[in-house]
């Protein structure tokens, strides 16, 4: 008598079949469960993860699809929920409905990826130009978006500079004695005051 099989391995059984309905060059592999529920992972042509899983192994022909983003993007990976009628209908339903979703998402992480870049090199540019003004100062990237700049001279003056994440605000902290805070506010209100002179 042919032995039932498993939750597992129906589920394991769909996603070689809807694998191979995906494309020629499609696999599948293994992927450890979480929280009660079967999980397999399919590899379709051009390399996109598809994780199939089975929220309820006693509901065994509903399933749930993600299909994964990069690691580190910072938002959700598009999921759909399907009825497991046969292998032709799940790879239509993620051709259909599944694709497009992540089409999109992508789009969505290439364009914050392409805007964390430009605000990393504005920030760089206005880093670079404080540090110019201190010699010797020391700079640090705090957290990937923002830039420490730390400057000291022998007459106890100690600068810190935090540049914002794109560069568009400055934030000084002076910590010196008295007499040379007064002296550099002093500088600096005339030169407000009348940006012309000297």
């Amino acid at each position: 008598m042919q032995q039932e099989l498993t939750p597992q391995e129906q589920l394991d059984a769909l996603a070689d079949s809807v694998a191979r309905k995906l494309g020629t060059h499609c696999r599948t592999d293994h992927l450890p469960c979480s929280g009660g529920d079967l999980r397999r992972l399919i590899v379709d042509d051009n390399g996109r993860g598809l994780r199939l899983w089975m929220p309820d192994p006693r509901r065994p022909e509903r399933l749930a699809i993600c299909a994964l983003l990069p690691e580190g993007s910072g938002r959700a990976a598009p999921t759909i929920s399907i009825t497991a009628r046969s292998a032709v209908h799940v790879a239509r339903e993620i051709k259909r409905r599944l694709y497009p979703l992540h089409d999109a998402a992508m789009a969505e992480v290439a364009e914050r990826a392409a805007q964390a870049r430009r605000e990393e090199s504005d920030r760089r540019t206005v880093a670079d130009a404080v540090a110019a003004m201190l010699p010797h100062a020391r700079t640090t990237e705090d957290d990937g978006q923002f830039t420490a700049i730390t400057w000291g001279d022998i007459s106890h003056l100690v600068l810190n500079a935090l540049v914002g994440p794109s560069g568009d605000w400055v934030r000084l902290e002076l910590g010196c004695r008295p007499e040379t805070a007064i002296a550099v506010l002093g500088a600096y209100s005339r030169d407000v005051e009348d940006p012309d002179a000297g």
